[in-house]
């Protein structure tokens, strides 16, 4: 993994890679990778959630896997955030 800025220490780091995977992976898949964050692409080859394959970058399965993971948590968060918007209107 490429080196920590001093202001994202390595676990932060990965958290903020695992959250980022999904955005990433929609800009590889429109061919737009070069407008990931800078080191992120290096990162996650890395960390092997990307791998370089015969037809670019993709998702190794654990990549995949946290990249599902990561889809689940933002839609659980963003459920979390409409029930307690609806609640409020409620009252």
């Amino acid at each position: 993994m490429s080196r920590s800025s001093p202001h994202h220490p390595p676990m932060l780091r990965r958290e903020l890679l695992r959250h980022a995977l999904p955005a990433t992976v929609r800009l590889i898949q429109a061919n737009q990778a070069d407008q990931a964050l800078s080191g992120v692409i290096d990162d996650y080859l890395a960390l092997q959630w990307l791998e370089r394959g015969d037809q670019g970058l993709c998702l190794t399965d654990t990549g995949r896997a946290i990249c599902q993971q990561a889809q689940r948590g933002r839609s659980a968060t963003q459920q979390r955030r409409a029930d307690r918007a609806q609640h409020s209107v409620a009252e």
